[in-house]
């Protein structure tokens, strides 16, 4: 418990991105899926956009994690934390439960219906958003619902966030590199 309160300020800020790239996705999923169905049923668009809603959610997890692993780069290196690579691991699968609950919620409603599973189960493709494109099985052709694939949609974003933490806490950057300093370049 004390864990999840010393970074309570990153999970609120991770579940706050959350909402907000669901509900990104979701716009851009009912926007071209209105198109695709104007357009003689061409899907293409509507796939694009919802792997770009996935690149975009994992860019702002990148960011989050590795800005937290620099930040505790820093701690480390003066002696006042100890190092675990696995401290963005742990962050993000704290403020993945709710992707996580409502994911076996929606599992168990499609086996044993009953209403208060049925609304939690409602709840899980509005809050995953992003991942319209690979819950909408209907869509990829497999002509059935599968709500027992919300409980893995947090398995992205962990991994990502495994990888990331990793990378700021040891000062590499993959996205937005530092420019090279020309050594011409007269300094201000």
């Amino acid at each position: 418990m004390n864990y999840a309160k010393e970074n309570k300020s990153l999970i609120s800020k991770l579940i706050i991105n959350h909402i907000a790239m669901s509900v990104f996705g979701l716009i851009m999923a009912i926007v071209t899926r209105f198109l695709a169905n104007r357009n003689g049923g061409n899907m293409t668009l509507y796939y694009i956009v919802g792997i770009l809603a996935i690149l975009l959610y994992a860019v702002v997890l990148y960011v989050n994690f590795w800005e937290k692993g620099a930040s505790d780069k820093i701690r480390v290196d003066g002696g006042r934390m100890k190092l675990n690579i696995y401290n963005g691991l742990w962050i993000s699968f704290l403020a993945n439960i709710p992707t996580i609950i409502f994911g076996i919620f929606a599992t168990i409603n499609c086996y044993v219906e009953s209403n208060f599973t049925g609304y939690l189960a409602a709840i899980s493709p509005l809050y995953n958003g992003m991942y319209t494109m690979l819950t909408d099985t209907k869509g990829l052709g497999l002509g059935t619902y599968f709500p027992p694939i919300f409980i893995f949609l947090c398995v992205p974003a962990l991994l990502i966030s495994f990888v990331s933490y990793i990378l700021g806490v040891k000062g590499y950057k993959c996205l937005f590199p530092e420019p090279k300093k020309n050594q011409n370049q007269k300094l201000q």
